[in-house]
């Protein structure tokens, strides 16, 4: 916060307040920015406070005026380098403006000097690292936040995410687990190790998995759209199209629901119905090539061949103009 005194007002207020109270210029501004350096009746003057600087930068922040709060928690640093947690607001600003580099710059800076409540920076140093796509040092974040803060399961769970993708799907699953240990609730993480329990191929697991996230949260489309991809994958079609109903009630545009619906409803033999919902998922994209394409399979498998002919016309098309 900025406050201007105008040059013919200041000369009446100083006048007013060495008459009236003996206060001088000097001993009424002590702290203003600028006075020692130009004691000038033309200059505004600037408060310099610290703390004042972080609540306007907070501010800023809550209101997504992120280049305002830098602006703020930068004044902040500029009184006092070693302020933790300014570094570490300053970081989580950077990361939402996508400058990632300058977000890792502050959360360490923050880490150096922020002894009480570092977990919570070395995750956000975590996701920093994440979003530039240095994995090693992603992990080695997330897990000094856990070296904390042994149940700081949303560092659990990115510590799993990590792993996963880096192909590393036992240590993902384990990190999985501790973040459900710290927080039973945690549907993602349940969703998450059905996924790394799918890429294992122990789709058992993985059907568990997303079972026991859709109990803490039915609507989650995805978790039944991959529990139909397990049941698939298991050559229980029954419960893969069961399961991709499921995630269409909920997702009624989920193209490839009903995609992989046609495809269970193929490989049980029941061409019609496996053509009803090839033909739902082109309703809702009409250039899903693979749609078109196995659409034509189903048609000919039921002796249709002009329209199976058609199908494969179209698909060829779409093929072609992806060039």
């Amino acid at each position: 916060m900025i406050f201007i005194i105008k040059e013919a007002a200041k000369g009446i207020i100083i006048n007013e307040l060495l008459k009236g109270f003996n206060i001088s210029e000097e001993s009424l501004f002590p702290d203003f920015f600028g006075f020692v350096r130009v004691n000038s009746s033309n200059k505004p003057y600037e408060i310099v406070d610290k703390d004042l600087y972080f609540e306007i930068a907070l501010d800023h922040q809550k209101k997504n005026e992120l280049g305002r709060a830098i602006e703020y928690y930068l004044k902040v640093i500029a009184i006092e380098r070693n302020y933790g947690p300014a570094w570490n607001n300053l970081g989580i600003a950077y990361d939402d403006i996508g400058d990632f580099e300058n977000a890792i710059v502050s959360y360490k800076k923050s880490i150096e000097n922020n002894v009480d409540k570092n977990d919570e920076v070395w995750y956000n140093l975590g996701i920093a690292y994440g979003n530039i796509g240095d994995i090693d040092k992603e992990i080695d974040s997330y897990m000094n936040a856990i070296r904390i803060n042994s149940k700081f399961a949303s560092a659990w769970y990115n510590l799993g995410i990590a792993y996963n993708n880096k192909l590393d799907y036992d240590k993902a699953i384990q990190s999985y687990k501790e973040a459900i240990n710290s927080r039973p609730e945690f549907d993602s993480a349940w969703y998450n190790m059905g996924i790394a329990y799918d890429n294992k191929g122990d789709y058992d697991k993985a059907i568990e998995s997303y079972n026991e996230a859709i109990k803490i949260k039915p609507d989650k489309e995805q978790a039944w759209y991959n529990m139909g991809i397990a049941y698939n994958n298991k050559g229980d079609y029954d419960k893969a199209i069961e399961s991709y109903n499921e995630a269409i009630k909920i997702k009624p545009d989920k193209e490839q629901a009903w995609y992989n619906m046609g495809h269970a409803y193929g490989n049980k033999g029941e061409f019609d119905k496996a053509i009803l919902s090839f033909q739902e998922s082109i309703k809702i994209k009409p250039g899903y090539q693979k749609a078109w394409q196995n659409m034509g399979n189903a048609y000919t498998a039921i002796g249709q061949k002009e329209k199976a002919e058609e199908c494969f016309k179209k698909a060829e098309e779409i093929e072609n103009s992806k060039g």
